[in-house]
Protein backbone atom coordinates (compact mmCIF):
# COMPACT_ATOMS: atom_id res chain seq x y z
CA UNK A 1 0.00 0.00 0.00
CA UNK A 2 1.48 3.38 -0.99
CA UNK A 3 2.26 5.83 1.76
CA UNK A 4 -0.13 8.75 2.37
CA UNK A 5 1.28 12.27 2.33
CA UNK A 6 -0.36 15.30 3.93
CA UNK A 7 1.53 17.66 1.64
CA UNK A 8 0.06 17.63 -1.95
CA UNK A 9 3.43 18.71 -3.39
CA UNK A 10 5.16 15.76 -1.75
CA UNK A 11 2.37 13.50 -3.01
CA UNK A 12 2.91 14.79 -6.59
CA UNK A 13 6.69 14.27 -6.35
CA UNK A 14 6.22 10.75 -5.11
CA UNK A 15 3.74 9.88 -7.87
CA UNK A 16 5.99 11.44 -10.54
CA UNK A 17 8.91 9.35 -9.31
CA UNK A 18 6.74 6.27 -9.70
CA UNK A 19 5.67 7.44 -13.15
CA UNK A 20 2.05 7.79 -12.11
CA UNK A 21 1.64 11.42 -13.15
CA UNK A 22 -0.04 14.15 -11.14
CA UNK A 23 -2.37 13.20 -8.32
CA UNK A 24 -6.02 14.11 -8.76
CA UNK A 25 -7.33 16.93 -6.66
CA UNK A 26 -8.96 15.79 -3.42
CA UNK A 27 -12.64 14.98 -3.92
CA UNK A 28 -12.46 14.60 -7.71
CA UNK A 29 -12.76 11.49 -9.76
CA UNK A 30 -9.60 10.22 -11.45
CA UNK A 31 -9.34 10.65 -15.23
CA UNK A 32 -7.18 8.69 -17.68
CA UNK A 33 -4.70 11.57 -17.73
CA UNK A 34 -3.95 11.30 -14.02
CA UNK A 35 -4.31 7.51 -13.69
CA UNK A 36 -1.11 5.59 -13.02
CA UNK A 37 0.51 4.54 -16.28
CA UNK A 38 0.86 0.87 -16.90
CA UNK A 39 4.36 -0.01 -18.01
CA UNK A 40 4.19 -1.96 -21.26
CA UNK A 41 6.50 -4.93 -21.04
CA UNK A 42 8.15 -6.05 -24.26
CA UNK A 43 6.75 -9.28 -25.65
CA UNK A 44 9.69 -10.44 -27.75
CA UNK A 45 13.45 -10.06 -28.01
CA UNK A 46 12.88 -7.86 -31.07
CA UNK A 47 10.71 -5.50 -28.96
CA UNK A 48 13.45 -5.28 -26.34
CA UNK A 49 16.10 -4.61 -28.99
CA UNK A 50 13.92 -1.92 -30.59
CA UNK A 51 13.37 -0.27 -27.17
CA UNK A 52 17.13 -0.33 -26.53
CA UNK A 53 17.99 0.85 -30.04
CA UNK A 54 19.81 -2.35 -31.00
CA UNK A 55 19.96 -3.97 -34.44
CA UNK A 56 19.53 -7.74 -34.28
CA UNK A 57 20.64 -8.23 -37.87
CA UNK A 58 19.14 -11.40 -39.35
CA UNK A 59 16.99 -11.87 -36.23
CA UNK A 60 15.27 -8.56 -36.83
CA UNK A 61 11.52 -9.07 -37.47
CA UNK A 62 11.45 -6.92 -40.58
CA UNK A 63 13.85 -9.37 -42.24
CA UNK A 64 12.03 -12.54 -41.26
CA UNK A 65 8.66 -11.52 -42.63
CA UNK A 66 9.64 -12.36 -46.18
CA UNK A 67 7.80 -15.12 -47.92
CA UNK A 68 9.41 -18.42 -46.95
CA UNK A 69 11.49 -20.14 -49.59
CA UNK A 70 9.92 -23.04 -51.40
CA UNK A 71 11.13 -26.38 -50.12
CA UNK A 72 13.40 -28.28 -52.46
CA UNK A 73 11.49 -30.68 -54.64
CA UNK A 74 12.33 -34.25 -53.73
CA UNK A 75 12.99 -36.54 -56.63
CA UNK A 76 11.77 -40.07 -55.90
CA UNK A 77 14.54 -42.65 -55.60
CA UNK A 78 13.25 -44.67 -58.54
CA UNK A 79 13.22 -41.63 -60.82
CA UNK A 80 16.73 -40.66 -59.74
CA UNK A 81 18.03 -44.12 -60.67
CA UNK A 82 16.13 -44.12 -63.98
CA UNK A 83 17.65 -40.74 -64.86
CA UNK A 84 21.16 -42.05 -64.10
CA UNK A 85 20.55 -45.17 -66.20
CA UNK A 86 19.38 -43.02 -69.11
CA UNK A 87 22.57 -40.96 -68.76
CA UNK A 88 24.50 -44.25 -69.01
CA UNK A 89 22.79 -44.85 -72.40
CA UNK A 90 20.36 -47.55 -71.30
CA UNK A 91 17.42 -47.67 -73.73
CA UNK A 92 14.36 -45.90 -72.32
CA UNK A 93 12.07 -49.01 -72.35
CA UNK A 94 14.61 -51.02 -70.30
CA UNK A 95 15.35 -48.31 -67.72
CA UNK A 96 12.35 -48.82 -65.34
CA UNK A 97 12.91 -52.58 -64.97
CA UNK A 98 16.64 -52.11 -64.55
CA UNK A 99 16.03 -49.37 -61.94
CA UNK A 100 13.84 -51.78 -59.97
CA UNK A 101 16.66 -54.36 -60.03
CA UNK A 102 19.16 -51.79 -58.76
CA UNK A 103 16.79 -50.66 -56.00
CA UNK A 104 16.34 -54.27 -54.86
CA UNK A 105 20.12 -54.79 -54.84
CA UNK A 106 21.15 -51.58 -53.02
CA UNK A 107 19.17 -49.23 -50.81
CA UNK A 108 20.43 -45.70 -51.38
CA UNK A 109 19.78 -44.05 -54.77
CA UNK A 110 22.97 -41.99 -54.46
CA UNK A 111 24.96 -45.14 -53.74
CA UNK A 112 23.31 -46.79 -56.74
CA UNK A 113 24.33 -43.90 -59.00
CA UNK A 114 27.95 -44.24 -57.82
CA UNK A 115 27.94 -48.00 -58.47
CA UNK A 116 26.39 -47.52 -61.93
CA UNK A 117 29.35 -45.28 -62.76
CA UNK A 118 31.80 -47.79 -61.27
CA UNK A 119 30.61 -51.13 -62.70
CA UNK A 120 28.22 -50.15 -65.48
CA UNK A 121 24.44 -50.03 -65.70
CA UNK A 122 23.85 -53.78 -66.17
CA UNK A 123 25.93 -55.16 -63.25
CA UNK A 124 23.72 -54.59 -60.21
CA UNK A 125 24.48 -58.08 -58.83
CA UNK A 126 28.21 -57.36 -58.92
CA UNK A 127 27.72 -54.02 -57.16
CA UNK A 128 25.49 -55.60 -54.50
CA UNK A 129 27.99 -58.38 -53.83
CA UNK A 130 30.93 -55.97 -53.53
CA UNK A 131 28.93 -53.61 -51.29
CA UNK A 132 27.88 -56.60 -49.14
CA UNK A 133 31.57 -57.41 -48.54
CA UNK A 134 32.23 -53.80 -47.52
CA UNK A 135 33.93 -52.57 -50.68
CA UNK A 136 33.34 -49.07 -51.98
CA UNK A 137 33.43 -47.83 -55.55
CA UNK A 138 36.96 -46.53 -54.89
CA UNK A 139 38.19 -50.08 -54.20
CA UNK A 140 37.72 -50.90 -57.88
CA UNK A 141 40.65 -48.60 -58.69
CA UNK A 142 43.01 -50.76 -56.62
CA UNK A 143 45.80 -52.21 -58.78
CA UNK A 144 45.93 -56.00 -58.51
CA UNK A 145 48.97 -57.56 -60.22
CA UNK A 146 49.13 -54.91 -62.93
CA UNK A 147 45.41 -54.39 -63.61
CA UNK A 148 42.77 -52.59 -61.59
CA UNK A 149 39.92 -54.52 -60.01
CA UNK A 150 37.52 -52.73 -62.39
CA UNK A 151 39.51 -53.88 -65.44
CA UNK A 152 39.63 -57.48 -64.14
CA UNK A 153 35.83 -57.51 -63.67
CA UNK A 154 35.23 -56.01 -67.12
CA UNK A 155 37.61 -58.57 -68.67
CA UNK A 156 35.43 -61.36 -67.25
CA UNK A 157 37.39 -62.49 -64.20
CA UNK A 158 34.94 -64.04 -61.69
CA UNK A 159 33.72 -61.76 -58.93
CA UNK A 160 34.85 -64.14 -56.19
CA UNK A 161 38.46 -64.07 -57.40
CA UNK A 162 38.51 -60.27 -57.66
CA UNK A 163 36.95 -59.93 -54.19
CA UNK A 164 39.52 -62.38 -52.76
CA UNK A 165 42.38 -60.41 -54.36
CA UNK A 166 40.96 -57.16 -52.96
CA UNK A 167 40.67 -58.66 -49.48
CA UNK A 168 44.23 -60.03 -49.68
CA UNK A 169 45.48 -56.64 -50.89
CA UNK A 170 43.84 -54.82 -47.96
CA UNK A 171 45.24 -57.12 -45.28
CA UNK A 172 48.69 -56.20 -43.97
CA UNK A 173 51.38 -58.70 -44.86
Amino acid sequence: MPPKFDDPELETLYRNLLGAGAAPAPGTRPTPANMPRRIQRPQTAADIARAEGLDLGPLSPHRTRHRPARPARRVPARQLVIDRLLEAHVPRPQAPALASSWLRALSSPHLICAWITAVGPYHHETAAELACHGFTTGALETPLDGATARRRLRDGEPLGQVAARLLAHEQPR
